[in-house]
């Protein structure tokens, strides 16, 4: 996203984080990135490494798990383009441009 995001000006992205029951700890550091409102949280849990748990008053994780569920998404990651359409699982940047164009 970051190249593509660097290329292409008249693309933005939003990140929603959706944490999966399945993941461990995910819940709590979806939680500790927004209270933080830190793009280095998000890129170090990315990276596997370990950051400090936060706490905090916050509905944003638990209104992005409703959205998601009610628009059908069971996985991650989960791309929702502006005309509504959808795609579940990762893409390379070139593919990615190509849903974004209407290519695919």
């Amino acid at each position: 996203m970051k190249q593509i995001a660097n290329k292409r000006k008249d693309i933005v992205f939003y990140v929603k984080l959706f944490p999966l029951s399945t993941h461990k700890d995910a819940y709590w550091k979806s939680k500790s990135i927004i209270c933080n409102n830190s793009m280095k949280l998000l890129e170090d849990c990315f990276e596997g490494k370990k950051i400090d748990k936060t706490e905090c008053e916050t509905t944003e994780v638990d209104e992005t798990l409703k959205l998601g569920t009610s628009l059908g998404i069971q996985g991650v990651p989960a791309i929702i383009l502006p005309d509504g359409r959808t795609h579940m699982g990762a893409l390379s940047d070139g593919e990615l441009l190509d849903l974004i164009d209407g290519k695919k």
